[in-house]
């Protein structure tokens, strides 16, 4: 899905995914991410967010200490265009 397109950022929500599953499982090699999901536990089947940034997109992850189904990060653009 992302190959085509081959965003800057890809935003996801309602992933599914726990703790127990590394970003590099789910997405292409050209990207890294962050997922958070605070109600996925055992037998849950909802919630979870994922965000990603192409490897060449200045991207940092910022710490998110809340109980709410949120990811943040910082971008920097370096003048550049972002696909979101």
């Amino acid at each position: 899905m992302l190959d085509p397109q081959q965003p800057d950022i890809f935003i996801a929500t309602e992933t599914h995914l726990t703790s127990n599953v590394l970003s590099t499982e789910v997405l292409p090699p050209a990207y890294s991410g962050q997922t958070h999901c605070s109600d996925c536990g055992v037998g849950e089947r909802w919630g979870g967010v994922l965000m990603a940034s192409h490897e060449e997109t200045i991207f940092t992850p910022l710490p998110d200490d809340s109980a709410s189904e949120s990811a943040w990060a910082k971008i920097d653009t370096c003048s550049k265009p972002i696909i979101i």
